[in-house]
């Protein structure tokens, strides 16, 4: 016989608790208002800082962490490509924090009940947890095995619950893999790992959660439209998909991007629920979502490889950088060892991401790397420093700054992305549609934060990210100065008391900005190339190599022929006026050069138009 609970009709709105108990009871869970300002102001927020604040409030009280799962106001909206769940747990597989997102019409469906659902207890038999329109919850029994396929698993109970958002394990996790994913909605089945989210939901004795009712439909905003529709960035995200991000890695890597047949694998574009930008692709066929940055590490130089490869790790809800850290080791392992072999039920040896402000992220930053997945969208992706100089503003960046390879003033960079990204992630609007708004110079950052009508949603990720380093404590090596100094941190990672009260007070980042300013040697910080004019000039070759869209308008490879050395912007500017051109990051030698950089004869300059991550 199924369980039920009734919502406290006393309660509001945005936060619904739910405590699961060992005898297979569920009841609402009561917890009282929070008292510390600061808790209270996130809770009200949504999305990321929302769970945070939920964290926060169960920490506070001697209980365990929950299971949270946060919308934001964007998603509520309806706003164009806002369709983002934020979840957040402790990681089965570090016993740490660990967060991620979703796509799919489960953050959609489930604004119309709680923004905030957190889920207290676990309850000893699996279960399925049914939410309804009205705010009642009830258990049911499971109405598949345990080996059932995860997405096949998304099917069943999307046919057997009409008008329902599907969020389930699959049975990786319920083998007690500490590397399970979830998988979200149905055909296809959307992705997400981050820290064993799959086995941490499966730990509650869940195998699935239903969501029943309306589900908020995508505003047909024709500003938002417009504007996405200009961004050549989101143009060739969505002709791409997130495969297109390839080429700029390689890039960096000095490395020609490999080729990917993309019409072997796929026969129709998709991203989250109302996106007019899809960026995933579908396997022709499991109909399960293709998306780079599950591929790239799976051998993505041999597509039928790689394809097979994640379809197996889809269907067992498995998540794919969890088994490619294990593959680096055992490049012959296949997916199902891994549900029974116990070498690999703990964590797997950590990837040194190859970029350094990545590897900056994964020692230092609070939430790691992996949720910095558009980082850092205006050091590598923007083709000049002055949108990441006016984001930064009134902190300087220097030349050496500006250079994605030279640890000078990375700790900034890594401190405004990381905000931003809270920010985006408390909203539920889509990071990589807010980014290449950002670097295509569509929107300022004050204009995207008013259209989100949010000015001070930077200020709340910043204060969310604060509460969450309360919430874990020391950090288990030194944090890195400039970013502790901006963080409000200690040297151990603990917070600083000041760093408190600016949050409360609601200026934590302009008190941040001006206790850095204060501490910063008061020298001339030189924010153009400052490389000699060469003395004799000629007329020479210079090689261009154009990817993606690129290539379409320009043809893979170009050869200029015209007065050598002379800055890139004198050269690019011999092609014409062309909106990808103007956009596109310009690469020689994996560095990232300026538009004022110079130029010389024989050399290759290869240009791309991509946003980080995938």
């Amino acid at each position: 016989m199924s369980q039920h609970a009734d919502p406290d009709p006393s309660r509001g709105p945005s936060r619904w608790e739910l405590l699961l108990t060992e005898s297979g009871t569920l009841e609402t869970f009561a917890m009282p208002p929070a008292a510390d300002p600061l808790e209270a102001r996130l809770a009200s927020s949504g999305g990321f800082a929302a769970g945070v604040s939920a964290l926060a409030s169960a920490q506070g009280r001697g209980l365990d962490w929950p299971l949270v799962f946060a919308l934001g106001a964007a998603v509520e909206a309806g706003l164009p490509t806002a369709a983002r769940l934020t979840i957040l747990a402790r990681s089965p597989l570090t016993n740490a924090y660990t967060d991620g997102q979703v796509g799919s019409a489960f953050a959609r469906t489930l604004a119309h009940i709680a923004p905030t659902l957190v889920i207290h207890g676990r309850t000893r038999e699996r279960r399925i947890l049914l939410l309804e329109a009205d705010r009642s919850a009830r258990l049911l029994p499971v109405p598949f095995a345990p080996e059932e396929p995860l997405p096949r698993r998304c099917e069943i109970l999307a046919r057997a619950h009409s008008t329902a958002a599907v969020l389930a394990c699959g049975p990786a996790a319920e083998a007690g893999l500490t590397g399970a994913a979830l998988g979200a909605g149905v055909q296809p089945t959307s992705f997400t790992g981050r820290g064993g989210l799959g086995r941490a939901l499966c730990e509650r004795g869940l195998v699935a959660i239903v969501v029943r009712g309306p589900r908020v439909r995508a505003t047909p905003a024709a500003d938002w439209l417009e504007l996405l529709a200009r961004s050549p960035r989101l143009i060739e995200r969505a002709q791409s998909g997130t495969l297109e991000s390839a080429l700029a890695l390689a890039l960096e890597a000095e490395q020609q991007p490999t080729p990917f047949a993309l019409e072997h694998v796929s026969e129709h574009k998709h991203g989250c629920a109302g996106c007019p930008t899809p960026c995933g692709f579908v396997f022709e066929r499991t109909r399960q979502g293709l998306h780079h940055s599950a591929l790239a590490p799976l051998h993505a130089h041999d597509p039928a490889r790689a394809q097979a490869r994640l379809e197996q790790l889809n269907r067992l809800g498995i998540d794919s950088k969890t088994f490619a850290a294990w593959l680096d080791q055992h490049p012959d392992l296949e997916p199902a060892q891994l549900l029974f072999d116990a070498r690999f039920q703990g964590p797997p040896p950590p990837r040194p991401p190859r970029r350094l402000l990545a590897r900056l992220a994964q020692d230092h930053a609070l939430r790691n790397a992996d949720p910095m997945r558009t980082s850092p969208f205006l050091l590598h992706d923007a083709p000049d420093a002055s949108a990441l100089r006016a984001a930064l503003a009134p902190l300087p960046l220097s030349v050496h700054g500006a250079d994605p390879n030279h640890p000078e003033h990375k700790g900034r960079v890594l401190w405004w992305h990381e905000n931003f990204l809270a920010a985006l992630d408390t909203s539920g609007f889509c990071a990589f549609s807010a980014s290449a708004l950002l670097s295509d110079g569509l929107l300022t950052l004050p204009q995207l934060l008013a259209r989100l009508h949010a000015p001070h949603l930077l200020e709340i990720g910043a204060q969310a990210l604060l509460l969450l380093a309360k919430l874990r404590g020391r950090a288990p090596m030194p944090v890195e100065p400039e970013y502790a100094a901006l963080r409000g941190l200690e040297p151990d990672g603990s917070v600083s008391p000041w760093a408190i009260e600016a949050a409360r007070g609601n200026v934590l980042i302009q008190t941040a900005q001006a206790r850095l300013l204060a501490t910063t040697p008061a020298t001339a910080v030189s924010t153009v190339v400052d490389e000699p004019a060469p003395s004799e000039r000629a007329l020479a070759r210079l090689h261009l190599g154009f990817h993606g869209s690129l290539a379409q308008s320009f043809g893979a490879e170009r050869t200029l022929e015209l007065e050598l050395p002379c800055r890139l912007e004198t050269a690019l500017a011999a092609l014409g006026e062309h909106a990808l051109l103007a956009q596109a990051s310009a690469w020689r030698n994996g560095s990232k050069l300026e538009r004022s950089a110079w130029v010389r004869a024989g050399e290759r300059v290869d240009l791309v138009v991509a946003l980080s991550g995938g």
